[in-house]
């Protein structure tokens, strides 16, 4: 769906009257941040009514920065990543961080610098001058919150949406060009022309615009991740968490997690209130940051123990960190279903306050329960699925060395048995017999779970894309290209391996004689066989 017939089409049956409460809702949230942070007082605007990390004066209500990155979803989210994208804010360790053009300043002076950047902006979209706006280079280091900022004031020059590889995208599908050099408000305002221009667009608001953008191309992954999030231990805060309509994490020492620029930030604060955690400390910091940025939509399941779960929870808000708490400060608004409250036949890997939940599972939590309205889930089919004689030969292969290799001329079925080993150790072996409708769907079903992941080599293919490597940070702020070190296919399978190690992975590789394999696996040829080589790892 990246051709004008198909946005026409989708256009066309799009339920627009579905957006009227949201509309509504952000018409609400503009009108909170215009009554508390009122355009004629941006010229005298104090630092702590500003930046993350402050104490806001008693009743002020929270800062512009927190209001605008947590208290008003409605209005287009820039929730998560960075909070460098606020171009400076006081950090947990009592430092402030500044953009680029601002370091070596003092923070008053700097805000002055900073804040008088958004009154020229200001000023000149009061008189249409859009073109200067590309001038004021501070605020550039800032594009997603400045680009709201701008659509809040001026709602009438641009759409509620910010991100810049999300408008590029959209740019693109409505036959447009797209630019790297251009900040996100100035195709932000590309994309607008492109949607006033099309006649399927026609009368629509710009919140009827940016609901079907979404909802139809969302440049996000469709698959998102399901959390299991324990209520303290052995579920204590359940009841409050239920009335109140809300999930709550401990950890209380790190402070707000809105002022951690990244995992790597985290983990930093981690090591040094809780030092004896050390290895694991990097996996809890990027749950902390998914709890953290948690969407509306997302899903949760409320457990106790490892072997029963007290509610499946839609999020309905954003993040907040309430310091007036005892304990268990950080917080996400949630919608619970105690529908599916029940007792697991089995128990489960549960025994952290975070664990991601297999897409099958979720499935089978969410089935309607049975007449007695206790567990449903049921354990894997006791009567065994007779195997191909194909697929059998391949699992024996794998039991005995951990790894095979399929050969043959093309098009005499190496992908589809290596699937078909895939489904049978995954427990889905009664689609190999289905039609090849099913089959399909199954598969499809199967590799957008964690257990079973599939990879094409090609001649390009590298390390850097299969076990790690620095590659372009699209959540950095600011000109020029940003690289962070990130896991490839095989590293983040291996992780998700360590973390269940009750449980059969497996990666299919397809192509494997079109990769240079000593480029692609480098160190890891050595971990190839079984026994490694009988070297220590």
């Amino acid at each position: 769906m990246t051709n004008g017939v198909d946005v026409r089409t989708a256009a066309a049956e799009f339920d627009r009257s579905a957006v009227a409460d949201a509309a509504s809702a952000a018409e609400d949230e503009r009108k909170q941040v215009l009554s508390q942070f009122p355009l004629e007082d941006w010229a005298e605007l104090p630092l702590e009514r500003y930046a993350l990390g402050q104490a806001a004066p008693p009743g002020a209500g929270p800062t512009y920065c927190r209001l605008m990155e947590f208290g008003t979803p409605h209005l287009g989210s820039i929730k998560g990543g960075s909070a460098a994208k606020h171009i400076m804010y006081h950090h947990v360790s009592g430092e402030w961080r500044l953009a680029a053009p601002l370091r070596g300043m003092d923070p008053q002076d700097a805000w002055a610098e900073l804040r008088g950047q958004f009154v020229r902006a200001f000023d000149a979209l009061g008189s249409e001058d859009f073109e200067a706006l590309d001038d004021l280079e501070v605020l550039r280091y800032g594009p997603t919150l400045v680009t709201k900022s701008l659509a809040t004031y001026f709602p009438q020059h641009f759409l509620p949406i910010y991100a810049g590889e999300h408008l590029r995208r959209f740019n693109t599908l409505l036959g447009g060009s797209t630019q790297g050099d251009v900040p996100a408000w100035g195709s932000n305002r590309r994309l607008l022309e492109l949607v006033r221009s099309r006649a399927e667009f026609e009368g629509w608001t710009r919140h009827e615009v940016m609901h079907f953008l979404y909802a139809h191309f969302d440049p996000r992954s469709k698959q998102r991740t399901v959390w299991k999030i324990a209520p303290g231990e052995r579920g204590r805060l359940w009841e409050e968490c239920r009335a109140e309509g809300v999930i709550r994490v401990g950890w209380d020492q790190l402070g707000d997690l809105g002022l951690y620029q990244s995992d790597t930030d985290l983990k930093q604060a981690l090591d040094r209130n809780w030092p004896r955690r050390s290895g694991g400390s990097l996996t809890l910091a990027r749950r902390l940051m998914a709890f953290r940025d948690l969407e509306d939509g997302d899903r949760i399941v409320a457990n106790r123990g490892t072997d029963e779960v007290l509610a499946i929870g839609t999020v309905n808000g954003s993040y907040r960190f309430e310091a007036d708490r005892p304990e268990f400060q950080h917080v996400v608004s949630v919608d619970w279903d105690l529908s599916h409250a029940r007792k697991l036949s089995e128990p489960k890997q549960w025994r952290s306050t975070f664990a991601k939940v297999d897409p099958a599972l979720f499935a089978r939590l969410i089935a309607p329960q049975g007449a007695s309205g206790v567990d449903v889930i049921r354990a894997p089919q006791t009567t065994p699925v007779a195997l191909p004689e194909d697929v059998q030969a391949v699992l024996d292969a794998l039991e005995r060395k951990g790894q095979v290799i399929l050969h043959g001329p093309p098009g005499t079925g190496k992908t589809r048995l290596a699937l078909g080993v895939a489904l049978a150790l995954d427990g889905r072996a009664e689609a190999l017999g289905a039609d090849a409708r099913h089959r399909g769907l199954t598969q499809a079903e199967m590799l957008h779970g964690d257990r079973v992941s599939m990879v094409t080599f090609h001649p390009s293919y590298g390390y850097e894309d299969f076990v790690e490597g620095f590659k372009p940070d699209l959540s950095a702020t600011g000109p020029g290209l940003t690289l962070a070190l990130a896991d490839g296919l095989f590293h983040s399978l291996c992780s998700r391996a360590a973390a269940h190690p009750d449980q059969t992975f497996l990666l299919v590789i397809d192509e494997i004689n079109r990769g240079d394999l000593p480029r692609i696996f480098g160190e890891l040829i050595t971990l190839l066989e079984l026994d490694k080589r009988n070297l220590p790892v």
